[in-house]
Parts: structure tokens; sequence; C-alpha cells
């Protein structure tokens, strides 16, 4: 019975050995987390500011005022003033078409309309009626009336020979060189104004709600990677094309540097309303949940938020978080809430 009560007391002893042994072996969390190392992070700032949303297109950039110059006449080109690239005025001859005929044209009814005029002159010595219904009759008989018209025929025909600059602009696509055959209608050269420049670009119809004419855009053209240019939407095309995309037409604000026919990328900036905004970056999804940590004291505080719109640049924040906070923009999917933080390079952690 002794034997029985020594090994029970024995059992009893070890159990609550044990018990003792994993009481004092249970992991202390407060001091791990000291021991962690703190997770290096960018910081960003919340702030309360106006959201924009942001409409992403691809266009073209064209001219506001493109022309064809054509020849009015059929002839060879006898001279030329122009080359591709060169500054042109409104009305400024650029060439002309060989005119020989046309000018002798003229001369004839030039002096078939004075010989006219004498006659009228001499007709009109043995006439003392000043009714304007004789005058008239006597210019005719006279020929005057048929001298004016050839004369205005002449001078119209001569007129046809002269290629002229329909408005101030530049000179594009030369097609034509001296001594080349011409026929009435046919193209010579191009004219635009490079000073007035627009891009032609479509949006989904689903963002068509938010156009509206004066909303302002940057620019970034593929040919230009340094820097941004801006426009200003002018024209909605209200008709939706097979594709479900509207066109848009925006004017350029500037246009040094830029030709038509260059390729674009246009955001199209909706200003919608102001409110708490942090970057895009600082939003994580926690426990199937939106979640931003805050930077406080080295530590990092788990925020729950609702979200609204998003430009691919800010997320509008509807409740959960005030202005005015630092907001973690990095590995911030592997923190817990009072995981410690150290900031990674305060200079670059600027929004």
């Amino acid at each position: 019975m002794k034997r029985i009560l020594s090994t029970f007391l024995l059992i009893t002893t070890c159990l609550a050995c044990q018990k003792a042994t994993e009481v004092t072996e249970e992991p202390d969390i407060q001091a791990l987390r000291a021991e962690t190392k703190p997770t290096e992070v960018f910081l960003g700032n919340s702030r309360n500011d106006n959201f924009e949303m942001k409409i992403n297109s691809n266009g073209t950039i064209a001219a506001e005022f493109n022309l064809e110059i054509v020849a009015n006449a059929s002839g060879y080109l006898q001279n030329l003033k122009i080359k591709n690239g060169s500054k042109v005025s409104q009305g400024q001859v650029l060439g002309t078409l060989e005119n020989t005929s046309e000018n002798l044209a003229l001369e004839r009814a030039q002096l078939a309309y004075k010989k006219a005029q004498i006659q009228y002159s001499d007709d009109s010595v043995s006439y003392s009626s000043k009714n304007s219904v004789a005058i008239e009759n006597r210019k005719t008989l006279a020929g005057i009336k048929d001298s004016e018209l050839n004369l205005k025929e002449a001078r119209i025909n001569l007129e046809k020979t002269l290629i002229k600059a329909p408005f101030t602009g530049l000179i594009a696509e030369l097609e034509k060189k001296i001594g080349d055959r011409i026929g009435a209608g046919e193209k010579i050269a191009q004219i635009y104004t490079p000073n007035q420049l627009t891009i032609e670009a479509k949006v989904l119809e689903t963002d068509y709600s938010n156009l509206k004419i004066g909303l302002q855009a940057d620019v970034f053209p593929l040919a230009i990677k340094d820097k941004v240019f801006t426009a200003t939407l002018v024209e909605i095309n209200p008709l939706v094309d097979e594709d479900g995309m509207i066109a848009v037409k925006l004017k350029l604000n500037e246009t040094n540097g830029l030709l038509p026919g260059m390729n674009a990328q246009c955001i199209i900036r909706v200003p919608v309303v102001k409110s708490i905004l942090v970057p895009k970056d600082a939003v994580v999804i926690k426990s199937g949940r939106p979640v931003v940590f805050t930077y406080e004291g080295g530590l990092a505080k788990w925020n729950y938020v609702e979200t609204g719109f998003e430009n691919g640049t800010d997320v509008q924040i509807t409740s959960g978080l005030d202005a005015d906070k630092q907001v973690i923009l990095t590995n911030n999917l592997q923190l817990a809430h009072d995981a410690r933080v150290s900031i990674a390079n305060s200079a670059l952690n600027q929004n």
C-alpha cells in the first residue's frame, strides 16, 4: 500500500513540475515584438483635397485648320516659291502656272474696253439726254458692257494661274515641282496652322456622364518624353461607335515641338468633391476589408476605412481616417497592428 502511495505522489509531483515549466516558458508577446527588427516603410500623407477622376485615352494630334492647296486651272508649273516647312501668309503667292495666253487675253480685254470707252465718249457728244436708261443703252451700243465682262473674265482666268495661300500657316506634303503638268483641282501641297493643334481621341461610353466642355487634360506625346502638355476639352461627339467609344476633341494650350499625326496619351481630369485622399499604395485589404496603416510613434496602427473613387494615383476615403495623418505606403501587406516600423528615407516620404 505504501509503495502504491509513493508512486502516486511521484507521478503527481512530476505533473506539477511539468505544468510549472509550461507556465514559465509561455512566450512574452510584447518582449518578442521588442526584439523583432522594425520593418522599414515609406510614408505618405492623408490630406483634405479636391479629388479628380482621371479618364484615360489615346489620341492623335491634328491641326485645327488643315487644307489642301489645289490648282484652280490646268497648266505647267512655271515657278514655285515654297518647300515643305515653309511659313506662309494668307494671300501670299506660292507658285504660278504658265500663263502667257492668259496675260495676252487680259491685254486684249483691256484694249477692247478702252476702245469702247472712246466710242461711248464720241457718241455722247451728239446726245443731250441724261436719262439713265438712255445712258445705259448708249454704253451697250458702244460695247462697254461686253468689254467690261470680257475684262472681268480675263482677270479671273489670270488669277487662276496664281497659287495662293488660303490662310497663314505651314506648308507640308508638297507633291509638285517646277515643270510638272497640273490639272485643275489637283493637289499641290497641304497647309495647316502649327500654333492651333488639337487631339482627337476616344473614351469609353461609361465615362460619358463625367464629360463636359472645358475640362482640363494632361497630354503625353510619345515623341516627347520629358514634357507634359495641357489641353482643354472643346468637343464631344454625341455618338457611340461600334466599339463602345465616344470621340472627343481637345485643344492644346501649347504646341511647341508638336506635329500633326503624333500619337499621345491623354488624361482628362474630372473634379468630383473635396474629401480625404491617400496615395493608392496606402490601401491594403485585410480580412476582406480595406485598411490603411498610420505611423504613430514608431508603430503601425491598423485603421479600417471605407473607400470611394480612385484615379490610379489617389483613393478617396469616405470614413475611418482623418486628414494630416502619416500613412504607410510600403511593406504594409505584412504588417500587424502595433507592429514596430522605421522610416526608410524621410527625404523621400513627401506626398
